[in-house]
């Protein structure tokens, strides 16, 4: 009876020991970034001003590494413009080192490096970043994180951190709401130019999760 016992005993053994084998580590979710960049990935959002649409892509087109600074390349499309945008991301932070537009053979490195956003942007967080863009002209920008949000656009519903951004070009005031999700990006903007107001919404992209 006893030596029953112990068979079964071991046998339950093996068994339990085979279920934790089978099933492996626990996964761990990779850590919060509100602007996942990687060659290949790429976002369509549909524009929208005075009542006008239009769509437009976005897309990380290449990476390289210059000076210990890896630069990732963003294309952005619409039917009749092409925009060139140079990121990185060092710890915390996106940052925008400079544009170009190759139809019109306009470029420019802003002066210093743009912080473009908190990564990830915590609720009640600001910063402050002033310098130069196209054409030298002197630019002031006040970011400041708002808080959770859900949205809900063409692509879905998510869940992003809002950021307000006051924009100071050339003298001319400019005001843009952001909203970033987590893993996946910009979800939705909204801009107003001395009453002039556009929108964007994302309608697809390249990585959504399959279920």
């Amino acid at each position: 009876m006893i030596m029953m016992r112990r068979i079964l005993i071991l046998a339950l053994l093996v068994v339990l020991a085979s279920n934790l084998v089978s099933a492996g580590p626990a996964k761990v979710p990779p850590p919060p970034d509100y602007f996942p960049l990687k060659v290949g990935y790429w976002w369509k959002f549909e524009w929208t001003a005075n009542d006008k649409k239009s769509d437009f892509m976005m897309k990380v087109i290449s990476e390289e590494k210059v000076n210990d600074t890896v630069l990732y390349l963003m294309e952005s499309t619409t039917p009749t413009m092409v925009m060139h945008d140079w990121y990185s991301k060092p710890q915390g932070w996106v940052m925008m080192h400079k544009i170009e537009y190759p139809k019109n053979n306009m470029k420019a490195d802003y002066q210093p490096i743009k912080k473009y956003l908190m990564n990830p942007p915590g609720t009640g967080a600001t910063w402050d970043w002033s310098g130069t863009g196209m054409m030298s002209v002197d630019i002031k920008e006040n970011n400041v994180v708002k808080g959770t949000e859900v949205v809900v656009v063409p692509a879905g519903k998510f869940t992003c951190q809002r950021v307000e951004t006051d924009i100071v070009q050339g003298g001319q005031p400019v005001h843009k709401t952001y909203w970033f999700a987590n893993w996946v990006g910009l979800v939705k903007s909204a801009t107003d130019s001395n009453g002039i107001k556009s929108s964007t919404e994302l309608v697809d992209y390249s990585f959504r999760p399959k279920h």
